[in-house]
């Protein structure tokens, strides 16, 4: 590239980042959202109805054999040191099922008896849901990402996420949901 044109090409590259730099809209999407982001560029994760499942960096407590998915493979990142890369096998994106509701919380104890009441009022519709708990099924890889989903979400504050099929969030619960409560969720998005 001739040095004369650097500042050019550089100045036009900058005029054309609306066009391709919008994390912001299309992962910062909220659905039922009216107002307009700000900046299409900026996306901060929201734990809100119709938001995204923020992704996080997560490890199985079972063994990589106990997720549907293989280990991402980013050993190509120069940046990362083999803790980094085997830190990043797996996202919180990897829990769920495109054929099923995802219930995340972070004790599988305290909520699998509304969980099985929630399969009970639903199955009858033939919704498939599924449970993972940070407790028994991951943890998070990095504290700020565990910080992040505890201060957005509460799950480790004894919530719940209820996610859709598609990867955005259905409901924000707090400990004291019920399974009607629940029910009533997957059934009215569903127009049941």
């Amino acid at each position: 590239i001739d040095p004369k044109k650097q500042d050019m090409i550089a100045r036009e590259v900058e005029g054309q980042r609306e066009h391709f730099d919008n994390l912001g809209l299309h992962i910062g999407y909220v659905y039922g959202d009216k107002e307009t982001p700000p900046h299409a560029s900026k996306f901060s994760p929201k734990f809100t109805r119709g938001g995204r499942l923020p992704h996080a960096w997560i490890k199985p407590r079972r063994g990589a054999a106990s997720f549907k998915v293989a280990p991402l493979d980013v050993s190509y990142v120069k940046e990362f040191h083999q803790d980094g890369i085997n830190a990043r096998q797996f996202s919180t994106l990897d829990l769920l099922d495109f054929d099923s509701f995802t219930l995340i919380v972070s004790s599988r104890n305290a909520w699998a008896t509304r969980f099985d009441r929630l399969h009970k009022l639903t199955r009858s519709s033939g919704i498939n849901l599924r449970l993972c708990s940070v407790d028994e099924d991951f943890e998070f890889a990095f504290e700020e990402q565990q910080d992040t989903y505890n201060k957005g979400s509460g799950i480790l504050k004894g919530g719940g996420l209820l996610v859709r099929p598609d990867q955005h969030l259905l409901g924000c619960v707090n400990e004291k949901a019920t399974a009607e409560d629940l029910a009533l969720l997957v059934l009215a998005h569903l127009g049941k």
